[in-house]
């Protein structure tokens, strides 16, 4: 169900900023994804941006948190898309 338009400024009046450094491939490629989603979605409300993508990466983080490991960042992307993707799999083969 979509929000009216006050209840989704009373949803983002909840949000805090946090400035993430991306670069400018992953800021296009998010840019041209939410694009994608917006002229896709089948109910026209509520808008789909690159905020709203990160904010879905975000909560997939915290979500699985079990798939992170590493020292580095690279490390810890790399392991979590394996987790994510089934490519690591926990011992009793299943995911959080």
């Amino acid at each position: 169900m979509a929000l009216t338009p006050e209840q989704r400024r009373e949803q983002m009046n909840k949000l805090t900023p946090k400035w993430v450094p991306l670069s400018n491939s992953d800021q296009l490629d998010l840019e041209a994804l939410a694009k994608e989603l917006m002229a896709a979605r089948a109910h026209k409300g509520e808008r789909i941006t690159a905020n709203t993508l990160i904010r879905i990466g975000v909560k997939a983080v915290l979500r699985h948190q079990s798939g992170l490991a590493g020292d580095t960042e690279a490390e810890l992307r790399e392991k979590f898309l394996a987790y994510l993707s089934g490519e690591d799999q926990h011992r009793d083969g299943t995911h959080d």
